[in-house]
């Protein structure tokens, strides 16, 4: 859960694409790298930097667990602000498609925040 003042506001989860084979292929993940997830449930909060700074949060989190990991995360093609979000947050474009794995067939953006070189 995302806390902001000691109420819930969002949440966030992360994950080793080793451990889903199936969609770390789809994704194109490396060895060692993390998927994630997420959402802020609070409209107040959206448009006002809330999520840039959760991002950055988690990958903080990540990477005090996994240090110097990659990230690869795919949000919908039209999720707009949460692609300005990874974005901002160093994340670049690798692709935009469907995914064999998603309950669905609309685009994805793939996008990754390259590992830094730290084991």
């Amino acid at each position: 859960m995302v806390l902001l003042a000691g109420e819930a506001v969002g949440w966030c989860q992360w994950y080793r694409w080793g451990d889903y084979p199936d969609e770390a292929k789809a994704v194109d993940a490396r060895d060692g790298e993390v998927g994630a997830d997420y959402a802020i449930g609070v409209p107040d909060l959206l448009g006002r930097g809330f999520g840039t700074a959760m991002i950055a949060a988690l990958v903080a989190e990540v990477r005090r667990h996994h240090p110097g990991a990659g990230l690869v995360i795919a949000p919908e093609a039209a999720n707009i602000p949460s692609r300005r979000i990874l974005e901002k947050n160093g994340f670049r474009l690798e692709s935009v498609r469907a995914l064999a794995t998603e309950p669905h067939d609309r685009p994805m953006a793939v996008y990754r925040l390259v590992a830094t070189g730290v084991d």
